[in-house]
């Protein structure tokens, strides 16, 4: 015997109270054309990244170098952590949200490739989210990083 919950309204378990869906087509066809933006920027970020460079509000650091990140579709894994992320491909610059735990972002940043490097300008403890690649951006608990992509083994 299987019993199903219902929690009244939502339809999935063919309750005839459930509302009507409304369906709006400009809401949808913006929401399609992002998971195209964001899946051809996912495929690229998808890999191991290692760290050439790094700025900690503003200082360049050798902290960190060579330390290799690892990036899923939708993890970021280093030294044992891992981090949930999304991005949004569609803005200028690009944007990307780092969530430790819960649902909750806990460092907003930006991203982008300069040849064949990726770049994260992060800013830690939910401050303004950088707005531009330079090191010497003025603020505290930011950093930018620089990473090559890793070859992957056969």
């Amino acid at each position: 015997m299987v019993a199903i919950l219902c929690c009244g309204g939502c339809g999935g378990c063919g309750s005839p109270t459930a509302p009507p869906v409304r369906r709006d087509p400009k809401a949808e066809a913006e929401f399609k054309k992002l998971a195209e933006v964001n899946s051809v920027d996912l495929s690229r970020l998808v890999g191991s990244w290692q760290v050439v460079t790094r700025f900690d509000n503003g200082e360049q650091t050798r902290k960190g170098v060579g330390k290799v990140i690892t990036i899923t579709p939708d993890h970021i894994a280093a030294d044992g952590t891992t981090w949930r992320y999304w991005i949004d491909a569609s803005r200028e610059p690009k944007e990307i949200y780092i969530i430790e735990s819960g649902n909750d972002p806990t460092a907003y940043g930006i991203y982008g490739w300069s040849d064949d490097k990726l770049q994260m300008h992060l800013a830690r403890k939910l401050q303004a989210r950088p707005a531009s690649f330079d090191p010497e951006y003025d603020a505290q608990d930011v950093e930018l990083v620089v990473y090559k992509k890793i070859a992957a083994q056969p």
